[in-house]
């Protein structure tokens, strides 16, 4: 589990995929090398070890081959670097690694991941039309953050719509900053806003919102941008969406601005509409960060309650601004969030 935490921890930070290396034996006699040699090993030989873990990963198989472990090293590798990007499981009996082998280079340019797929034409179109159009338009997202880019991407959409507002349902990557005024915090399953937009634009999310719950108004259009919209790991799942596309989020962004830079958008976005949007973004923003201060603030001549808001807010006193964050908070996510 360490060397897995460590291999996870390092991959989300770099972006690179790591490797830890399983293996069991499975001849009994010295029949080959890397027999059996320690009591544990009769225990790690089980009829499915892939099993344990094939529902949570992109990709497994098993070595049985000691001739081509370069190209299903390199499979495996090719699958968890494209979108959407996960682990992969590779097992191989010991004895298999332990046998003679032939040389063999591969040519890592041609065993790249699949490159980032953009939104059609139509759709670009579509969406920034519908953007300049709405008056209450919200960005629901979850993970777009996990591509550096997207943040800053995220944020020239919404300083060309003065309006527009963010929330994050998974809190899980940084993906819009907190002080930026179309910043709304992050939620699960329920907010606010998104019964109130008249326009949703999900983007890479995986729970925008549960119905039973919080559901948009039956008036909103809803699209949805996602490099798996239909969940096909999940059993059940949609999204009333007038459109859903399987695209990377940060081209897609990047072509919306792209589209709303035209002069055709110009008057619309420097109306008095939209100037009026922007103010009350502004003061919505700064009473939310009023709130979340004050949920932080110790109660004076009286035995506070130590809660996960006063812990967070007094990590991010204490430590350096360059400190990353694990958070495993659960029922606190959110508390634990608006501090950090």
């Amino acid at each position: 589990m360490v060397a897995l935490s460590m291999a996870d921890g390092y991959a989300r930070a770099t972006g690179k995929a790591q490797a830890v290396l399983v293996h069991y034996p499975s001849t009994l006699e010295g029949e080959e090398r890397g027999t059996r040699t320690e009591f544990v090993n009769y225990l790690q030989d089980i009829p499915d070890q892939a099993a344990i873990v094939r529902q949570y990963c992109r990709y497994t198989n098993e070595i049985r081959n000691s001739n081509n472990v370069k190209q299903v090293v390199a499979r495996a590798l090719q699958i968890a670097s494209s979108s959407p990007k996960g682990p992969v499981y590779l097992y191989a009996a010991r004895e298999t690694l332990e046998r003679d082998t032939k040389p063999l280079k591969l040519q890592s340019k041609l065993w790249k991941p699949i490159g980032p797929a953009a939104l059609p034409e139509e759709a670009v179109r579509e969406i920034s039309e519908a953007l300049v159009s709405s008056k209450e338009p919200l960005i629901v997202t979850g993970y777009s953050g996990r591509n550096a880019g997207a943040p800053t991407e995220l944020v020239k959409l919404a300083d060309t719509i003065p309006g527009l507002r963010t929330l994050d349902t998974s809190m899980g990557d940084m993906c819009f900053p907190a002080n930026h005024p179309a910043w709304l915090s992050g939620r699960y399953s329920s907010h606010p806003s998104i019964p109130e937009a008249d326009l949703i634009l999900v983007l890479d999310c995986d729970v925008p919102f549960v119905p039973v719950q919080c559901r948009p108004s039956p008036t909103a259009k809803v699209y949805h941008i996602d490099i798996d919209p239909l969940k096909r790991s999940m059993a059940m799942y949609h999204v009333d969406a007038v459109g859903l596309w399987q695209a990377d989020s940060y081209t897609a962004i990047k072509q919306i601005n792209t589209h709303l830079s035209r002069p055709e958008y110009a008057n619309d976005l420097k109306s008095l509409r939209y100037l009026t949007s922007a103010a009350s973004r502004e003061q919505s923003h700064n009473q939310l960060l009023s709130e979340i201060a004050h949920s932080a603030i110790p109660t004076l001549g009286s035995n506070t309650p130590l809660t996960a808001a006063l812990i967070a807010a007094e990590l991010k006193r204490s430590l350096p601004t360059t400190t990353k964050y694990a958070v495993e908070a659960v029922t606190n996510t959110a508390s634990t969030y608006d501090q950090l």
